[in-house]
């Protein structure tokens, strides 16, 4: 069957009455046809209108107007009921009642047509029902559609005749909370429809004037609300109700400016405040007439040092109570002294100056500093704030004069281009002062002089360094005595190389740096020196650091060994540097290199390493060597080891001759102080010198290792003596002209036996006396190899003294070198 054909059956089945509409329902597939169909056909009768719309709900399910009209097909089967009219009740109870007048019979209430009814809404039907005075049928009606009470609820009794009695429809009399809802229902929709603010509040003040109770709520929202609209048009009754607090002091304060946060504070935020802690009254019913002051804190802190400014401002003393915004005196020097001293901010002198402006001029009591009150580190501002309001006037005074003392230095250290926070200032201790007092003198370090050009600026500097300092009542520099304060401006200066000006302040009597102790003055040249010189990137002594490091030393006119040494030093880095010395990295060394390494011998033998002639100029090079290490100044076992360096660089080259002249100068052979079995390193040169067989000199070479022996532990005896031994074996051979040459000879057979094992107890005896013969015949060789050295010139007798010296010296050395081959006591 198509849809048509199943349409017009339904349609005919309708029209018939006939039993099976139900079924010729589900046959039409047409949804909205069938839903069309039952809410149009209101001329039916009521059991085929009910048959048609439960028919649609089923194939279109929670569709609304479909279960409305099921709804209203209900309410019309009770509504038809005939119900006798109101009559009332107990009437034999009614004292007033009239018996003799007659009852007037009760009319039956009208049959309601059920396509009117269908179509009517049901305001429409309350209200007729209302006027017929059908109050059942009202009742009935009201409790299907509630909302029709909440809406119409004044119309509809308004519509009652006044003939039925008040008992008839109590149900429908209003309540308090519902003349309070009609009110702010009123209310409400004045703002929302044309933001009508002064109607709303004119109204729900009326309200409250005539006793209806529950709008005082409304009544503030509404006064805020005109507050805020001064402000912030944006923002609804419904929108500022739903608000939280913190959206609500923001929509209060948005677009505020320093120029007028002080104003919207007075007119806008305190009211709120004020009405927050009224209503907070209400919830606990405990009165806290502090709670607006702590909201306010916060507010006020946060809103940043500025706006607290601005509030400061509008609440000084000298204005009128009416004028200010703040009126408490306490509380206001407790806000200022919390926004400034907790706020880590530098650039904000000029604020604190002003705040400070806006204080009351309270006499202070004992001294007072606001870290010994509360915790500058841990609380919050706003818990500083209700601690400062609880002290004592005097000692908010004590606390203002130590702000005072503060700004001061404050403005001091700005005037020199330093900047700090009062919280940094208040917490600050000795070493965060010292460390101030030394940025005061050395800003201009890098360029020098760049800041501070006239010794004028530099007295100045002086003299509020001086001032800020010894002092313990919180100024800049007053855990600082005057004297460290010197020192520091002494060494700034110096830093800043004006040398000519400290030069003129020493020897001011006017000055405070000629109250320094010299020795004062001699450390810190020398500390600045060094500073210079450590910061030095090459050595010369022309320009940059190194000049400033040499000069500065000329500040001190005491002109100590320290200076001289420290000079010297200069002067030999500068001298080292010269040479291009390359480090491991391969790079050139640097002064701070210098200085730093511990052995500056290393610096000689790099020397002697990369300069080939530098062994032919040991003068220079021992000056170089005293200047690096000034402990070679008066140190001859150390300059003999300097000279053993530029011996070896000789040999390295193969220079004997001037090898073999160092050995044999004053400087190398002369009497060193040795301590118990100290060993005399000299034998070392002398005997690589002696060993050396590039070298041609025999009788030279014969002298050395003689001298070896004469200066070598007892254990290298043998050693040299085979040395020697091999040389003279090969001297024997040469076809030279050498006198004695048979005492050569023996002496050589002397010293072989000397060597040779000892096996029996008994040749001790004639070991040691055959050991003395020989050491006679080695001294005979060492004078002949002397003597052929300068065979062109006579010996002087002091001459023959030191070789008498040295073979008795050589004797000892041989009998002791004996006495151990045997294994003798002494």
């Amino acid at each position: 069957m198509n849809s048509i054909q199943s349409q017009k059956k339904l349609l005919d089945g309708i029209n018939k009455g006939q039993s099976d509409i139900i079924t010729l329902i589900d046959d039409v597939q047409d949804r909205n046809w069938l839903k069309s169909l039952a809410l149009s056909a209101v001329s039916y009768s009521i059991d085929i209108q009910k048959t048609l719309i439960e028919g649609a709900i089923k194939y279109n399910e929670g569709n609304v107007e479909l279960v409305d009209r099921k709804t209203k097909l209900e309410l019309y089967d009770i509504l038809s009921i005939s119900i006798n009219p109101v009559q009332e009740d107990d009437d034999d109870d009614d004292p007033w009642n009239n018996d003799e007048e007659e009852k007037e019979p009760g009319e039956q209430q009208q049959v309601i047509e059920l396509p009117r009814f269908l179509i009517m809404p049901p305001e429409r039907l309350a209200l007729e029902f209302a006027a017929k005075g059908e109050i059942n049928r009202l009742n009935v009606l009201l409790d299907k559609y509630p909302d029709t009470t909440n809406k119409y609820q004044f119309a509809i009794l308004d519509a009652i005749p006044i003939s039925v009695p008040p008992t008839a429809y109590l149900n429908i009399l209003p309540s308090d909370e519902q003349v309070t809802d009609w009110y702010i229902n009123r209310a409400t929709r004045m703002d929302a429809v044309g933001r009508q603010l002064d109607n709303a509040l004119s109204l729900i003040q009326h309200g409250a004037a005539r006793g209806v109770l529950g709008l005082d709520k409304i009544g503030e929202d509404l006064i805020l609300l005109l507050r805020m609209a001064e402000y912030n048009h944006a923002v609804g009754l419904k929108d500022l109700q739903s608000m939280s607090y913190d959206d609500s002091i923001e929509a209060y304060m948005i677009g505020s400016t320093p120029q007028d946060f002080s104003t919207r504070i007075k007119k806008a935020i305190l009211p709120y405040l004020y009405v927050l802690e009224s209503q907070n009254e209400r919830d606990t019913g405990i009165v806290d007439n502090e709670f607006h002051e702590r909201l306010l804190t916060d507010i006020l802190l946060n809103a940043g040092v500025t706006n607290v400014l601005s509030i400061l401002e509008a609440s000084r003393p000298d204005l009128s109570l009416s004028e200010r915004v703040l009126k408490d005196d306490k509380y206001v020097v407790a806000l200022a002294l919390a926004a400034i001293y907790t706020n880590d901010r530098s650039d904000i002198l000029d604020i604190i100056q002003r705040v400070f402006e806006c204080m009351p001029a309270w006499e202070g009591g004992s001294p007072t500093r606001l870290r010994n009150v509360v915790d500058l580190k841990k609380g919050s501002a706003s818990a500083i704030v209700q601690h400062l309001k609880n002290l004592e006037i005097a000692d908010l005074g004590s606390l203002l004069d130590h702000l005072d003392i503060h700004i001061e230095s404050l403005e001091i250290l700005a005037r020199w281009s330093i900047n700090i926070s009062l919280l940094q200032l208040e917490l600050s201790d000795y070493n965060q002062q010292l460390n101030w007092a030394k940025t005061l003198t050395r800003r201009s370090v890098g360029v020098l002089g760049e800041n501070i050009e006239s010794g004028s600026e530099w007295e100045a500097l002086l003299d509020d360094m001086v001032k800020l300092s010894d002092n313990e009542d919180g100024r800049a520099l007053g855990l600082l005595e005057n004297n460290v304060v010197v020192k520091t401006f002494f060494s700034g200066l110096l830093n800043s190389g004006k040398f000519e000006l400290a030069k003129e302040l020493l020897s001011s009597s006017d000055s405070a740096l000629s109250s320094l102790d010299k020795k004062v003055v001699t450390d810190i040249v020398l500390e600045t020196s060094q500073e210079f010189f450590d910061n030095a990137t090459d050595g010369d002594l022309s320009y940059g650091y190194m000049k400033l490091s040499n000069d500065v030393l000329d500040v001190d006119q005491a002109k100590s060994q320290t200076i001289t040494s420290h000079k010297e030093f200069i002067w030999a880095t500068s001298k080292l540097c010269s040479y291009n010395l390359k480090n491991i990295e391969g790079m050139q060394i640097t002064p701070l290199e210098v200085r730093l390494e511990s052995n500056k011998m290393v610096f000689i033998d790099k020397l002697l390493n990369t300069r080939r002639d530098g062994y032919q100029h040991p003068d220079r090079i021992i000056s170089l060597a005293v200047g690096l290490d000034d402990a070679l100044r008066c140190n001859s076992k150390g300059q003999v080891d300097v000279l053993s360096r530029i011996i070896d660089a000789a040999i390295r080259y193969q220079d004997y001759k001037e090898a073999y002249r160092i050995t044999q100068s004053e400087d190398f052979q002369q009497k060193l102080t040795l301590a118990q079995d100290e060993e005399d390193a000299r034998w070392i040169s002398y005997y690589k010198l002696g060993i050396e067989e590039k070298w041609k000199s025999h009788n030279e070479r014969l002298n050395c290792l003689a001298q070896a022996m004469t200066l070598c532990p007892d254990t290298k005896i043998d050693m040299i003596l085979s040395e020697w031994k091999k040389l003279d074996s090969n001297l024997s051979t040469m076809t030279v002209n050498i006198p004695e040459k048979k005492k050569e000879k023996d002496a050589s057979d002397a010293l072989a036996s000397i060597l040779s094992p000892i096996t029996v107890e008994s040749q001790t005896r004639n070991l040691l006396s055959g050991g003395l013969r020989a050491l006679k015949s080695v001294g005979s060789v060492a004078s002949a190899s002397t003597m052929s050295n300068s065979s062109s010139q006579v010996p002087s007798s002091s001459g023959l003294a030191q070789q008498r010296s040295f073979n008795l010296g050589l004797e000892e050395k041989l009998t002791r070198g004996v006495g151990w081959l045997i294994g003798a006591d002494e």
